[in-house]
């Protein structure tokens, strides 16, 4: 080898791996490239022919910083390992803006995307379903696609009763994924798997995930003249599919009933062995307890006069295997009811009489 044909070589490695594929590049005194090669397989590389002189190395190698090196070369030089670093950059934030997809159909049923629909924060699902095409709330009953809806199912189950509106008007929008429209079976149908035509129009809310096991509620109260007031709360527990319902309720304003509000945790099957129960009247009466899907096993009679209603119900709701579905309810209620009756009776006697 000629005294002016010199040899650079060495390893290039990054995180104790060969940087297969590395660029080694020889530049002059004016930055000029004078030679280049890639590190092989083993991420080893050899610069041959060079003349002595003062160099710079540069290697780079994609996702590590660059390694520079002055060099005054006057023999071979082995550069031996030359251990990249990362290089690390801070990118700046990135936002995606797309169109969420309004709804789909898949077969007989139409599923609206929630959010799809903007709503307010402390929005129902009444406030939310009212914005999707094809539902409607006329006179308290939700209507879809022309059709009364008879049930709304929440996660694919009975959800208080039959009463659909009820639902909507207190199930939070915000837990809501998706609303789906369809034609459900008979329950004679569905038990048999003989289709006998009659169907009901149905919707299913399906939750999202983070909110099918939780707890949701209210609580309420107020004070007026007259020493006037009125004060409850309701507490939801959900536990895949066990519900829980507690209902307090207080006042002297005359309310002597729950409201379909305070009543979105009860649900249940189709057992209504249980009746309603009676009218509660004087110092004070106890509910009964029961098994049914009724709303109404949590309802008095209403008495005239200005009641003090003191009254609190438990519902649960559970499945235990396959097949078998339990509702339970109680409710107590206590009512002292009073009545004030005037009466002025004023006989006219004729001059006759």
């Amino acid at each position: 080898m000629k005294a002016q044909d010199l040899e650079i070589s060495g390893r290039v490695s990054a995180d104790n791996e060969p940087a297969i594929g590395a660029i080694i590049s020889l530049l002059g005194q004016d930055s000029s490239l004078r030679k280049g090669v890639v590190a092989d397989i083993d991420g080893r590389f050899s610069m041959t022919g060079i003349s002595p002189g003062i160099y710079m190395i540069r290697i780079s190698f994609l996702g590590y910083k660059e390694y520079f090196r002055n060099i005054d070369l006057r023999s071979d030089l082995d550069l031996h390992e030359v251990a990249l670093r990362q290089d690390l950059k801070q990118l700046e934030e990135v936002q995606v803006n797309t169109d969420a997809i309004m709804a789909t159909q898949q077969g007989d049923t139409s599923s609206y995307n929630a959010r799809a629909f903007k709503t307010n924060k402390d929005a129902s699902a009444e406030d939310l379903v009212g914005k999707m095409p094809g539902i409607t709330m006329q006179e308290g009953k939700v209507q879809a696609q022309g059709e009364d809806v008879r049930q709304v199912l929440v996660d694919g189950q009975t959800f208080f009763g039959d009463d659909a509106a009820a639902v909507l008007k207190n199930l939070p929008a915000e837990v809501i994924d998706k609303v789906q429209v369809f034609d459900r079976k008979s329950e004679q149908s569905q038990f048999t798997g003989f289709d006998d035509g009659n169907t009901q129009k149905t919707i299913n809310i399906v939750t999202k995930v983070e909110f099918r096991n939780g707890v949701f509620g209210r609580v309420y109260g107020g004070y007026g003249t007259d020493d006037r007031y009125r004060a409850g709360g309701v507490f939801n527990r959900f536990r895949d599919k066990q519900r829980i319902t507690l209902m307090l309720m207080s006042n002297n304003v005359n309310e002597q009933n729950f409201s379909s509000e305070d009543l979105l945790g009860v649900a249940g099957g189709s057992n209504k062995s249980s009746q309603p129960a009676g009218p509660r009247g004087g110092r004070g009466g106890r509910g009964r307890t029961g098994f049914s899907d009724q709303s109404d096993n949590f309802m008095v009679s209403m008495r005239n006069g200005i009641s003090s209603t003191n009254a609190a119900g438990i519902n649960y709701t559970d499945k235990w295997g396959e097949k078998t579905t339990v509702n339970a309810s109680y409710l107590f209620n206590q009512t002292i009811n009073r009545a004030e009756t005037d009466l002025l009776r004023q006989y006219v006697i004729g001059a006759g009489g």
